[in-house]
């Protein structure tokens, strides 16, 4: 078991490897930093005294005076490899020419990236999208180690590089994907055909096939209702789509405008709205869907 003091020692011993290269880092941070939120580097010092010499105004992060805001955040990218900023509090032009840092737009501010851990975190989510059938947000988020934001913020990034692609809720390398056996592709051509009615095992195909379905699932090919029915990738996109169209973060809707929208019966448009709240791009209120920032079609 490591004692207290032991855990102190490592701890500084880690914030010692980095503490030499804060104050040239915090000090080019202060050119991005908006008005009236730039400081200078010495509050270094009081860091390294503890609160108590610091004093009130340098007391951690609830406390934090301006001069201690880049300091933190050059220790954040010398620790764990990135920091954010919020949209108002930083100027994007400032960051663009610093040496050794990777600036990129989120939706919800500005990311800062070491160019060593800008380039891991990258090999990181290609890594994982590359494997069969992709991966959904949560994977990502858990195999790079980064927040929700930050993760969404490189995602897009890679997208617009066309190193990713989005296949639904999946994240996807480009390029022809893994060659289907026999039964999956007789599944998948019957899901196409099948159309909104979706393939339930045991209903109109035999119940071993649901195996060979999960499989497509896998695959990114297709995708399960919580009734047990399966649909074919393009018809969930094209139906959640419907959905959407023209929705901005934060509308309400009910499951009559769904339906409406989709021309589907009751038994289907609930699985569908389920199916779209898993996937965070809707989430239910009481007898309506409320539209979240990822499901915004406006």
């Amino acid at each position: 078991m490591i004692s207290e003091g032991t855990t102190d020692i490592r701890t500084r011993r880690a914030l010692d490897a980095v503490l030499p290269e804060v104050p040239a880092l915090a000090s080019a941070l202060q050119t991005a930093l908006g008005p009236g939120r730039t400081g200078t580097p010495e509050a270094l010092e009081g860091n390294r005294a503890g609160p108590a010499a610091a004093g009130p105004a340098r007391q951690g992060y609830a406390g934090e005076n301006a001069a201690a805001l880049p300091v933190r955040r050059a220790l954040e990218i010398l620790s764990r490899g990135w920091t954010g900023f919020e949209a108002e509090e930083v100027q994007s032009e400032g960051l663009s020419g610093l040496r050794g840092i990777r600036a990129v737009k989120g939706a919800s501010g500005m990311f800062v990236f070491s160019e060593e851990s800008y380039s891991r975190f990258r090999s990181r989510l290609v890594e994982t999208a590359g494997k069969p059938g992709g991966a959904v947000k949560a994977e990502l988020e858990s195999a790079s180690g980064l927040g929700s934001d930050a993760c969404s913020a490189l995602l897009a990034d890679l997208e617009t590089e066309k190193t990713l692609d989005r296949a639904g809720p999946r994240w996807i390398r480009p390029g022809p994907g893994p060659k289907l056996g026999k039964e999956e592709a007789r599944l998948e051509a019957l899901l196409i055909r099948a159309d909104a009615e979706g393939v339930e095992p045991g209903r109109n195909v035999p119940g071993q096939d649901g195996r060979t379905l999960k499989t497509l699932c896998a695959l990114g090919r297709a995708v399960s209702l919580d009734t047990g029915v399966f649909w074919h990738l393009s018809v969930y996109e094209r139906l959640s789509e419907a959905v959407l169209s023209g929705r901005a973060a934060g509308e309400r809707f009910s499951v009559g405008q769904a339906k409406d929208r989709t021309g589907l019966s009751r038994k289907y448009i609930l699985p569908l709205l389920n199916r779209m709240e898993d996937e965070d791009l809707v989430k239910r209120e009481g007898d309506v869907r409320v539209v979240l920032p990822k499901g915004a079609r406006d």
